[in-house]
């Protein structure tokens, strides 16, 4: 079961994320029971299919270099998206909130509907009553051709309770 003063805050590297930790940390801070939890999905590179060899050896030397740069970018990413979860827990320790998880995620195709139900699944299954998200603001007509993944999380929340910060 979801509990609601449990806050999963999605977050990547933008400033409206970093104002959705803050208005969190300012809506928790001090109050008993709360809990932030901080989760960042990142994006793996994807590794370009390669033809291959008709030289076995050649073939098993090529995938062996490729699977070694593939860890490394894993790594890499995973890396990035742990420092960034620390420097958004710097922001909720300081107002003396409690953080209960982090976790970096990644996923090599990620389009915006993927990226909601990858959230809300995150949030069930670690408990979390509550998601906030940043909300990146748009001009013109970009703003009529896309939409955003607060959107997306309210349009599927199921049973979650969503903020979107401006």
């Amino acid at each position: 079961m979801s509990d609601t003063n449990r806050i999963l805050v999605a977050v990547d590297e933008s400033e409206e994320s970093r104002r959705a930790v803050t208005y969190v940390a300012e809506m928790v801070s001090g109050k008993a029971g709360c809990e932030v939890g901080l989760f960042h999905l990142a994006s793996v590179p994807n590794m370009i299919e390669w033809g291959g060899s008709e030289d076995p050896v050649v073939e098993a030397r090529t995938e062996t270099e490729r699977e070694i740069q593939y860890r490394q970018m894993e790594q890499q990413t995973e890396a990035r998206g742990n420092a960034l979860l620390q420097r958004m827990q710097t922001l909720l320790t300081e107002k003396g909130c409690d953080v209960s998880l982090q976790l970096v995620r990644q996923n090599e195709h990620l389009g915006r509907k993927k990226i909601a139900q990858t959230i809300i699944d995150t949030a069930k299954k670690q408990h979390f009553g509550t998601v906030v998200v940043g909300r990146h603001t748009f001009s013109g007509l970009t703003k009529l051709l896309h939409n955003h993944i607060g959107e997306r999380l309210m349009r599927n929340q199921e049973g979650i309770n969503v903020w979107v910060v401006v």
